[in-house]
């Protein structure tokens, strides 16, 4: 999809940084990064992002995974969640997997951009 707005929520500066350069190498806009829940909520609010990718979990945001699936059902985003969790059965019993997806961190960029093409509408303007 031309033009697709991503949001990317990481507390770790480096790896949010990491993903907005691979991100903008396949042509994708990243129109923002938090480190917050609430810098989450504000820039979705403000935004309207296609996709939130986001780490499975902020620092400081408690029950962050919750809040994001509620946002989801509101905004109506895609989400795709990083995790370093060996398991994310218990995340994905709790949310519509046509709007959610999971990677392993760490991630390969090739695993991070075909997981992006997989959501329904979601394409690199290199794709369309």
């Amino acid at each position: 999809m031309k033009g697709c707005k991503i949001l990317v929520a990481e507390d770790e500066a480096i790896i949010a940084l990491d993903l907005k350069i691979i991100l903008e190498t396949h042509s994708l806009v990243v129109i923002g990064t938090a480190r917050t829940y609430e810098g989450v909520a504000k820039r979705i609010k403000e935004h309207s992002p296609d996709l939130l990718i986001s780490t499975i979990s902020l620092k400081n945001s408690k029950d962050y995974f919750d809040k994001i699936v509620a946002l989801q059902k509101e905004y109506k985003f895609s989400v795709l969640f990083l995790s370093s969790h060996l398991s994310t059965e218990k995340y994905k019993e709790k949310c519509d997997t046509h709007f959610f997806n999971f990677i392993k961190k760490p991630f390969d960029s090739e695993i991070l951009i075909s997981t992006i093409n997989s959501f329904k509408g979601i394409k690199s303007n290199e794709q369309t």
